[in-house]
C-alpha cells in the first residue's frame, strides 16, 4: 500500500520514464533467456548500461531542462565507473563464470585481452574527467569525487592480490558508487 502512495506521488514523467525503461531491461531479459545458448561479451556493457540509465532516470526525467553537454559527460563518466566494476568482477570471477556457463568478457576474450582493456578504457575515464575539467570547469568537489572512485576502482584492478582475498573487490568496488552521498554529505554541513 506505502508503494502505490509513493508512486502517485511521483512525477507522471518519472514514472513513464522509470517504466519505459523496465520494459526495456524486461524485452532484453526475455531475448537473453530466447537466445541463451548463444555466448556474447556484452554481459558488462549491458548492466552497466541499465545501472547509469537507471541512476539518471529519474532525475533527468523530473527536470524541465534540456541534457547539457556536461551532463552527458557525468553520464559518460559514470557509465564508464560502472562498466570498469563489472569488467573487473568479471575478471575476478572468470572461473566462476566458466564453471557456471556464464558468457563474460574474461570467457570470450580471455584474462590478458580483459586487463589491456580495463587498463584502456581506465585511460579513457581519466582522460575524459581531465578533459571535463578544462572544457566545463567540472566543480572541484565532484572532480574529486570522480577522481576518488576511479582511482579507487583503479587500485582494485592494480593490487588484485589483495583485493582477491574475501571478495574485497566487490565490497570496495560497490563502495566505489557510495563515494557520492560524501559529497551530499558535506553539502548539508
Amino acid at each position: 500500500m506505502l508503494n502505490a502512495i509513493i508512486v502517485t506521488r511521483l512525477d507522471k514523467k518519472i514514472v513513464f520514464a522509470g517504466a519505459s525503461l523496465l520494459i526495456i531491461i524486461g524485452i532484453y531479459f526475455i531475448l537473453l533467456y530466447q537466445f541463451q545458448k548463444i555466448k556474447h561479451p556484452f554481459k558488462e556493457l549491458a548492466g552497466a548500461t541499465f545501472y547509469s540509465l537507471g541512476v539518471f532516470t529519474g532525475p533527468m526525467a523530473g527536470t524541465e531542462y534540456m541534457l547539457s553537454q556536461e551532463v552527458v559527460v557525468i553520464f559518460l563518466l559514470f557509465f564508464l565507473l560502472a562498466y570498469i566494476n563489472l569488467q573487473t568482477i568479471s575478471f575476478y570471477e572468470k572461473e566462476e563464470d566458466v564453471h557456471d556457463s556464464m558468457a563474460s568478457f574474461a570467457n570470450y576474450f580471455g584474462p590478458q585481452v580483459l586487463s589491456k582493456f580495463l587498463t584502456l578504457i581506465s585511460a579513457l575515464y581519466f582522460i575524459i574527467l581531465f578533459l571535463a575539467h578544462l572544457v566545463y570547469e567540472m566543480e572541484f568537489q565532484l572532480l574529486v569525487l570522480f577522481f576518488l572512485m576511479g582511482l579507487t576502482s583503479v587500485s582494485i584492478i592494480l593490487f588484485n592480490s589483495f583485493f582477491r582475498k574475501e571478495e574485497k573487490y566487490r565490497i570496495y568496488g560497490d563502495l566505489v558508487f557510495l563515494l557520492p552521498v560524501l559529497l551530499l554529505l558535506s553539502d548539508s554541513l
